[in-house]
Order: structure tokens, then sequence, then C-alpha cells
């Protein structure tokens, strides 16, 4: 599940939020399907709202011909769009042109103060599909639960999380700027004492700053039957109030640091 936020700093978490499911618009999760009128549909609904409102695109497999493009300004204080299922999109191939490895799915137009809450939660049930090519850039947090996050259920899984981008990111007061946590269980029911299957990989954050609530300031809390491999790190600077900064690792495999505060593990 990917869970994308269009967000103001005045969001409160006690509103309520107006639900937008792009099947009941007309979406198909056929996998042949353009579910793009659906879901702009669902976009035009949800930002003409002066309160909170939330887009699903759940179980499915949506097949998309191009980009989908989400216009602002929007009157409301926050949209987030929840990818639940199978985002496909059209490639076409000729005997010269190989297809693209990456296509951007979703763009923003005339809109600002757009975050990723998170990648997650994952690993629910044993088949799962993988999540890759993803890049989240140029977002800000203010005084947020998470920054960038990846999570997934401690239960068996064959899911994977691989080829993801965290790029130039700004934390301001955020009790956790950088995350991946396997062991994900709130209720401590059902996965409980479990390990993560979903194997996670190729994980860069790039050109990352600003300020945490909490001294831990990067946590890498990956599953110790399928550790985090090929975790990348480059021009980060994060701090705790007037005291160190410090990061917790376990089970995670660091590719390359350059330039990274807190320094180590």
């Amino acid at each position: 599940m990917i869970t994308l936020l269009f967000f103001n700093s005045a969001t409160t978490s006690a509103e309520e939020a107006a639900t937008y499911n792009v099947v009941h618009l007309g979406a198909n999760p056929d996998g042949k399907t353009d579910p793009t009128e659906a879901f702009l549909s669902a976009w035009t609904k949800a930002c003409a709202l002066a309160e909170l409102a939330e887009i699903h695109m759940l179980q499915g497999r949506f097949k998309f011909t191009s980009g989908v493009i989400f216009k602002g300004p929007c009157a409301n204080k926050a949209i987030s769009i929840t990818i639940d299922g199978a985002a496909l999109w059209d490639c076409k191939r000729s005997s010269k042109e190989k297809c693209p490895i990456k296509a951007t799915l979703l763009k923003f137009s005339n809109s600002k103060n757009i975050g990723i809450s998170s990648i997650g939660s994952l690993g629910w049930t044993k088949k799962e599909p993988g999540v890759q090519h993803v890049t989240i850039r140029s977002v800000i947090f203010t005084g947020t639960q998470n920054g960038v996050r990846i999570k997934s259920w401690g239960r068996p899984s064959n899911g994977f999380v691989k080829g993801v981008t965290f790029q130039n990111a700004t934390m301001v007061d955020v009790k956790n700027p950088i995350l991946i946590d396997q062991n994900y269980c709130p209720s401590k029911k059902n996965c409980h004492g479990q390990e993560s299957g979903i194997k996670i990989s190729d994980i860069s954050y790039e050109d990352i700053h600003g300020t945490s609530a909490t001294q831990v300031v990067m946590r890498f809390d990956c599953s110790s039957t399928n550790p985090c491999k090929g975790i990348r790190l480059e021009d980060i600077k994060l701090t705790y109030r007037n005291q160190v900064a410090q990061a917790s690792c376990k089970h995670v495999g660091i590719r390359d640091m350059e330039s990274v505060q807190p320094e180590r593990c």
C-alpha cells in the first residue's frame, strides 16, 4: 500500500474525512480499462471540499495509458490518496525501442505541500505484489508522527520493496524523520513475535535536513530473517534540540554513507 498525503499545516487528525472510492466512480479494476477519468473525478470532488478527503484505489489491477495530472490549488486542508492495488501503465514497443524502466504515474500541478506519509503497511498476506521504482521528492514535514517511512507487518510474506528514493525532504520537529519498521504490529495480535517476510532493498535517502522531536532521528528496524539491503545515505543532517542526535540500526546493510549526521548507527 502507498499513501500519498496532500496536506496543509492546519490539518487536524480529529476531523472526519470524506471518502471517494475510484471504483464507485467508474474505475474498473480488471487490469485492462483505463481508470484515469474516475481518478480525476475523485480528485476534482475532493479538491473542491473545504474538509479533509480520502481517495481510495483499493484491491484490483488498474491500467493507466498515461500519467495522471492532479491540478490545484485546492480548497480543503488535506487529501490522502491510498493505493492498495496494482497500478499498471501501457508501454508501447517497437522493434528498435525498448520500454522505459520507469514511468510517471502521478503528477501534481499548481499544488504545494505534497507529502508521502508512508509506504505500507505491507505484508499482511503471504502473497502480495511488490512495490518498486518509487521516487518521493521535495516534501516538507512539520510536526508529524513520521517523516519518510517504510513499514511492514511482522508476518510471513513474499512481497518486496525495492528501488525507492527519498530525496530533498525537510523535517520540522518530526518524531521519526527516517524510519523503516518491519515489525509493525500495533495491537500485538496476529503478528506479535513473528518476522516480516517483506524484502527491502536498494533504498536511497538523499538531501534530508531538519529537526527531530525525538533523539533517535534515523531508525532502521529491519527483519532478522529478511534484513534490509543496499541502504544508501547521502547529504543527511538531522538534529535533536541541543543534544546529540542518534541512529538505531537492526539487521540493515548500509551500502553507502556520504556526509551523514548522525554518523553511525
